[in-house]
């Protein structure tokens, strides 16, 4: 299975297993992510909850990516779905569609419990919360409810189910053998890293308006986290939705390890028309656009005013801010092995020009070094430029995106509802508590999105 650890093909998790050195070969590598298995138990009690069920959405496809070995699911899944994706269909249909399979668990499987508490198992569990803006994670045998009446923001639900996968994949590969037991999560209105995420906040609006006409930059792991996310809200017509697709790639076997919306066996197809078909069936209307996103493009009068950028590509984000957008909001991710589940937000406009922000070249990685690289060009599996190449791919994991694209939607939402503005966040999945954020000058106009009406919950 060579041709598995080309740049093109390789699982970005993979990588991150090589380049971390808990791997001595890119082999070894595979087979471990292959052992990985997941479970994920919908419990009755939550079934009504749309935060809970995009919480479990979003748990299929995330661990369909991470968890190599399967993914199987039980519980109350003949429930219907309020989510804009998947409306009206059951939830255990729609997990199917995502890969998953309906069963029990194995006994090496990751238990995710969408429900009451329940008692530990063996290896990795844990239990998901999500009320009103707050979404996170607690022991699976901890009883906390975490106070509110208010139903969950799908939102809310992505972040926790990002948190959930991110921790679980942390203790599967060794790294944090504690993750099973911890506390995390995060307000999405507040953004207080050290506020109780699991206390109501009466702050917190009911979700009354969504943002209606966005143009998304890049299909890949960003972008396709996005969209994902959108389809999540509930909106009142999926026809007041537009979004402009702006990417010019074609789905390779890689793009399935850290794009939540590419199926397997997709590669070859551009990415604009996969992401496109998604957000039709939804019922969304599309723009496709398939041209580079450089210093060139302007936004035309009738295209989207707001844009969401997800390129890791220097040229392109120096262009943001010049190029016709009322607001732009930019999420940049780590590449290496130890910063890949680190995020920075950047909102335009802003007192600093892109120009400005990414006017240094990033710096090189090394990992062309390791004794697993070099193994591929004394076998022939690759040339030195081919190995360059593949050093050169970052490290990804899509439970990075996911809590990167909570982060984003959240930052249009809250202006919508009269919400803090921010200009820039920092944060990182496993490291809640060092999220920062820097806020827009005093007096200074805080630009809004267009909107449409949210459905009831």
């Amino acid at each position: 299975m060579t041709d598995g650890f080309l740049p093109d093909t390789l699982h970005r998790l993979v990588k991150h297993a090589v380049d971390s050195g808990q791997a001595s070969s890119f082999s070894e590598a595979q087979k471990k992510l292959q052992s990985y298995a997941a479970h994920v138990a919908f419990d009755a009690s939550f079934a009504d909850d749309i935060g809970y069920q995009a919480a479990f959405l979003s748990l299929c496809s995330l661990c369909k990516r991470v968890f190599l070995g399967g993914v199987t699911v039980s519980g109350h899944l003949e429930t219907p779905l309020k989510t804009m994706f998947g409306r009206g269909r059951s939830i255990g249909d729609v997990a199917t569609d995502l890969g998953a399979e309906v069963g029990p668990p194995s006994d090496t499987a990751s238990l995710f419990v969408v429900g009451p508490r329940r008692p530990a198992t063996r290896g990795f569990s844990t239990r998901l919360i999500v009320k009103g803006w707050r979404g996170g994670v607690v022991p699976v045998d901890d009883d906390t409810q975490g106070s509110s009446t208010r139903p969950g923001s799908p939102l809310a639900g992505v972040l926790a189910a990002s948190l959930a996968v991110s921790n679980a994949y942390a203790y599967a590969s060794g790294e944090r053998p504690s993750a099973h037991r911890e506390y995390t999560g995060l307000s999405l209105w507040s953004l207080d890293p050290r506020g109780d995420w699991l206390e109501d906040d009466q702050t917190e609006p009911d979700l009354a308006y969504l943002p209606s006409d966005l143009w998304i930059v890049g299909l890949g792991h960003l972008g396709q986290a996005f969209l994902w996310s959108l389809g999540m809200l509930p909106y009142t017509n999926a026809s007041d939705v537009c979004v402009g697709l702006q990417d010019t790639d074609q789905v390779t076997p890689s793009t399935f390890s850290t794009s939540v919306l590419t199926p397997p066996d997709t590669e070859g197809i551009h990415k604009t028309r996969l992401v496109a078909s998604w957000a039709e069936d939804i019922g969304f209307r599309t723009l496709v656009c398939e041209r580079l996103f450089d210093g060139s493009f302007k936004r035309q009068p009738q295209e989207p005013a707001v844009a969401l950028c997800g390129v890791d590509n220097r040229e392109a984000r120096r262009a943001l801010d010049t190029s016709g957008f009322d607001l732009v909001i930019e999420a940049g991710l780590g590449r290496g092995h130890q910063d890949f589940r680190r995020i920075r937000l950047h909102v335009f406009p802003q007192k600093r020009a892109a120009a400005e922000i990414w006017a240094k070249k990033p710096m090189e990685q090394n990992s062309d070094k390791l004794p697993a690289y070099r193994m591929l060009v004394e076998k022939g599996v690759l040339d030195h430029c081919g190995m360059t190449m593949l050093a050169d791919k970052a490290v990804g994991g899509p439970f990075v995106g996911a809590f990167a694209a909570s982060l984003a939607i959240s930052e249009l939402i809250r202006r919508l509802h009269s919400g803090k503005a921010v200009h820039q966040i920092d944060a990182d999945v496993i490291a809640l508590d060092c999220l920062t954020t820097a806020l827009p000058n005093q007096g200074e106009r805080t630009t809004m999105p267009a909107f449409a009406l949210a459905g009831d919950l």
